[in-house]
C-alpha cells in the first residue's frame, strides 16, 4: 500500500492503479444504521492504533473540517509514514484516493463542507474504505509472518543470506544482531510447539478418559429395544386414529355437498324473486299520475314561483347594497388620496420631503398610495407610518385602513350572498321548469 502511494506522489502513475470511477456507491452510505456502525468501527480502529486526537460518536456525527483532516491524515500516515502534506489539503486528498484505486470520486467541494448532510455520508464511506484497506494489509502481513515462522527452512536461509552479506561487509554488530534474532525466532517457535504439544497431551488424556467411561458404561440396547416397542404400539394407535379421522372427513364432505345443493336452490329462488320485483317496479314507474298528484304539482309550482320572486327581490337588494358599498369605498379612497396629497404638501412646506430636504434628517416622509396592489394584500401606503410619522398620523392612517378593510369585507360578504341567491334562483327556476313539464304532460 505504501509503495502504491509513494509512486503516486512522485508522479509515476502506473496502469495497475487505474480503475473505473463509479457514479453511484452501492453501499447504503446515507442509511443511519450504516453510518452509526461505520462510526463505531472507525472509533475502535483509531483507538487501537493510538489516535492522538479526541474522538467520539458525537464528533464523527457532524465533524468539522479540522476533525476530518486529522482523521484522514492519521490514516494516510498509516499507509505511508513518509507522506508529507502541503497547505492545500483539499487539493491533495482526491489524487491520493485515486492513487489508492478508490472507485468513487471525491470532489473538492465536498472536502470544503465536510459536516453537511449531503457531503458527510460519502466522506465517511471513504474513511471506512481506507480503514478496511489498512485492516486487510495488517492481516496479510500477520499471515505472512505466521507462514515465515512455520517455515523454519525459509527463516534459516534468510538468516544465512543476511549473515553472509554482513560477513562480506565486515559488520560484526549486524551479524550478532542477526544471531540474536534467529535465536529469538526459533525460541518463539519452540515455545509455540511445546504449548501445542501440551494441549494435544491434554486432549489425548481427555479422550482416553472418555473411552474408559464408554467401556465401563452399561449397554443402552435393552432400553432402546423397549422404547422401540412403545413406539410401535403408539404407531398402531395413531393408524387407528387416522382411519377414524378419514371416515369423519368423508361424512363432513357429504354434508358439505348437501349444503351446497341447498344453497344453489335458495340462490335460484332469490334470483326469481328479484326478477319479479324488477317487473313490479317497472309497472309502478309506468303508471299515470292521479288528479291529486296533478293538484299537488300545481301547488308546488305556485309555491316555487313565490319563492323565486322573493329570491329575486333579495338579490336586487343585495346588489344595490353592494353597489352602495363600492361607492363608499371609492369615496373613502378618494378622500384618503386627497389627505395624502395635502399631507405631502404640508410636509413639503415644512421641508420634510423629499428625502434630501432640509428637515428630513435622511428619512423619507413622503406618502404614496399603492392602489394597484391594495386588493392583492399589499400595503396601501409606501412607508411604515408607525416608525416614521407622528402618533396622530399613525392613528389617522390606522382608522382609515380599518374602515376600508371592514367595508371591503362587507362587500365580499354581500357578493357571496348574491352568488348564493343566484344559485338558489337557478335551482328554483329548474324546479319550475320541471313542474311545468309535468303539468303539460297531465294536461295532455
Amino acid at each position: 500500500v505504501g509503495t502504491n502511494l509513494s509512486s503516486h506522489n512522485s508522479g509515476r502513475q502506473s496502469s495497475v492503479y487505474s480503475s473505473t470511477v463509479l457514479k453511484n456507491d452501492p453501499r447504503p452510505i446515507s442509511n443511519k444504521g450504516f453510518m452509526h456502525a461505520s462510526i463505531r468501527k472507525l472509533i475502535q480502529f483509531l483507538s487501537e492504533h493510538n489516535y492522538d486526537h479526541p474522538i467520539s460518536p458525537k464528533v464523527l456525527s457532524r465533524p468539522t473540517g479540522k476533525d476530518f483532516q486529522n482523521v484522514l491524515q492519521f490514516l494516510f500516515l498509516l499507509v505511508d509514514r513518509n507522506l508529507k502534506f502541503g497547505q492545500k489539503f483539499t487539493d491533495e486528498v482526491p489524487p491520493i484516493f485515486k492513487g489508492l484505486c478508490y472507485p468513487f470520486n471525491i470532489s473538492k467541494t465536498a472536502l470544503s463542507a465536510v459536516g453537511s448532510l449531503h457531503t458527510w455520508p460519502p466522506l465517511l464511506a471513504s474513511l471506512i474504505w481506507l480503514m478496511e484497506l489498512l485492516e486487510y494489509h495488517e492481516a496479510e502481513r500477520h499471515r505472512e509472518s505466521e507462514i515465515d515462522l512455520e517455515n523454519g527452512d525459509k527463516v534459516f536461509f534468510t538468516y544465512l543470506r543476511q549473515a553472509y552479506q554482513s560477513f562480506l561487509c565486515g559488520d560484526d554488530d549486524k551479524s550478532e544482531e542477526l544471531d540474536n534474532e534467529l535465536l529469538g525466532t526459533f525460541g518463539e517457535r519452540d515455545s509455540a510447539i511445546q504449548e501445542q504439544t501440551s494441549q494435544l497431551e491434554t486432549q489425548r488424556e481427555d479422550l482416553l478418559k472418555d473411552l474408559d467411561k464408554i467401556k465401563n458404561s452399561k449397554s443402552s440396547l435393552p432400553a432402546l429395544t423397549c422404547q422401540k416397542k412403545d413406539y410401535q404400539e403408539d404407531l398402531v394407535k395413531f393408524q387407528g386414529l387416522v382411519k377414524k379421522l378419514r371416515e369423519h372427513k368423508e361424512n363432513l364432505e357429504g354434508k358439505l355437498r348437501s349444503s351446497e345443493a341447498e344453497f344453489n336452490a335458495r340462490q335460484q329462488e332469490l334470483n326469481e324473486a328479484l326478477s319479479v320485483k324488477a317487473k313490479l317496479q317497472k309497472q309502478l314507474d309506468e303508471q299515470e299520475l292521479s288528479p291529486a298528484d296533478a293538484e299537488r304539482i300545481i301547488s308546488e309550482r305556485e309555491a316555487a314561483t313565490v319563492e323565486q320572486g322573493q329570491v329575486n327581490q333579495k338579490r336586487e337588494g343585495m346588489q344595490k347594497s353592494a353597489w352602495e358599498i363600492e361607492m363608499t369605498i371609492a369615496k373613502k379612497l378618494e378622500q384618503l388620496e386627497n389627505m395624502t396629497s395635502k399631507y405631502n404638501e404640508v410636509a413639503a412646506r415644512l421641508k420634510l420631503v423629499p428625502k434630501s430636504a432640509q428637515n428630513s434628517q435622511g428619512v423619507d416622509f413622503e406618502l404614496k398610495l399603492n392602489l394597484a396592489g391594495f386588493g392583492n394584500g399589499e400595503d396601501l401606503l409606501n412607508v411604515d407610518v408607525k416608525k416614521v410619522l407622528k402618533t396622530s398620523l399613525f392613528s389617522l392612517k390606522d382608522s382609515a385602513m380599518t374602515k376600508t378593510n371592514e367595508i371591503k369585507t362587507q362587500c365580499m360578504e354581500f357578493q357571496e350572498q348574491v352568488e348564493k341567491n343566484e344559485e338558489e334562483k337557478v335551482e328554483v327556476e329548474s324546479r319550475i321548469l320541471r313542474l311545468e313539464q309535468e303539468l303539460k304532460e297531465l294536461e295532455k
